[in-house]
């Protein structure tokens, strides 16, 4: 699902060892990183953070709803909850 190459490599966006990054799905993840609490921007070339539909809940005040994400050194994506405060990557698919 992640895009290939590294940044070392200068072939790519991740950051090394981009970790069984083949692009074989074609999703073509980008490492984005996420928009923090305080509206900067962490881990970029680290990992890729993206929105999924589905429930949404408010929890403490604010709002949150299901994602996934990848990291530059695993070949695996995680899934869990994030607040909207936080910023996550949103994938637009054309039908």
């Amino acid at each position: 699902m992640k895009s290939t190459g590294t940044i070392e490599g200068g072939d790519g966006l991740w950051y090394s060892p981009n970790t069984d990054a083949t692009n074989e799905s074609g999703f073509t993840a980008i490492p984005g990183g996420e928009k923090n609490y305080f509206g900067g921007y962490d881990h970029i070339g680290l990992s890729a953070h993206f929105w999924l539909s589905g429930e949404t809940a408010v929890v403490l005040g604010d709002l949150h709803a299901y994602r996934f994400g990848l990291r530059f050194d695993s070949s695996f994506a995680s899934h869990g909850s994030g607040y909207f405060s936080f910023g996550s990557s949103v994938r637009c698919i054309k039908d």
